[in-house]
């Protein structure tokens, strides 16, 4: 039988400091709201300048439309695979 964890949330966060690649995550909203450390050197925003900032900002302007499609598709319940 799985143990069920004490605090997801404290968890995740920890998954996501821990990763060793950028890890950004935003909600439907496209505010984003969680940042690692990794995600602050690749991309230049400490977690205090990006947090609450849409995933915009980090989207080139000529790839908007893809991000769009992917949200719609995920609304949809589609998988993103790459």
């Amino acid at each position: 039988m799985a143990e069920r964890l004490p605090n997801a949330s404290a968890f995740m966060e920890g998954v996501v400091n821990s990763a060793d690649d950028a890890v950004v995550i935003y909600n439907r909203d496209e505010s984003i709201i969680s940042w690692n450390r990794v995600s602050e050197q690749l991309l230049g925003y400490s977690a205090h300048e990006i947090l609450g900032q849409s995933i915009v900002t980090l989207i080139p302007p000529t790839r908007l439309d893809e991000e769009r499609e992917a949200l719609d598709r995920i609304a949809q319940g589609d998988t993103i695979s790459d």
